[in-house]
């Protein structure tokens, strides 16, 4: 089921077909610097099944970024509910695969979720939980019209959080 459309992208639901292509960019080294450890194809089912969950949960989630030419997909990006400081905040998040790098996919992506966000869920503000070492998606957040509002612990480590009100 097709959530959004962008230029280059279309952002589905999930499908079983999926996980393998899911599982490329989850176990890349490269793809996975900035998060605990590359993902192993166990970890990478539950990561699809905690997406379906959220489809279910909040009609959110991350969704597969299909590429509108090729029909491959070649990351992922969408609306993940966060918990943070004891407050549950909306956060966009984007993933692609980094031979996709470089060529603002992300920052489409990223820009269709936010404009979907704010007409369809009800919240005034839209977060992006960022390691600080990752420049390319702070840059992301920033092309998106966030900013930088503070340094928080989440997850066992410092993230930077980027904020973006409706008004």
């Amino acid at each position: 089921m097709t959530i959004l459309e962008t230029e280059r992208l279309i952002l589905r639901l999930f499908q079983p077909e999926d996980i393998s292509t899911l599982y490329e960019i989850l176990s890349s080294k490269e793809v996975m610097k900035y998060y605990e450890k590359p993902l192993s194809l166990e970890e990478t089912q539950q990561w699809y099944e905690r997406s379906l969950k959220r489809y279910a949960d909040y009609k959110g989630g991350l969704w597969a970024a299909v590429e509108r030419s090729s029909g491959k997909m070649i990351g992922q990006a969408g609306l993940v509910m966060q918990e943070v400081e004891n407050q549950q905040d909306l956060e966009v998040g984007y993933m692609f695969h980094n031979k996709w790098w470089g060529k603002g996919l992300a920052t489409e992506a990223a820009l269709a979720c936010r404009d979907y966000a704010f007409k369809n869920f009800s919240v005034d503000r839209l977060i992006a939980l960022i390691d600080p070492r990752n420049g390319a998606s702070a840059k992301v957040a920033g092309n998106i019209g966030m900013h930088y509002e503070k340094a928080i612990n989440k997850w066992n480590k410092t993230l930077h959080l980027y904020m973006i009100s409706s008004n």
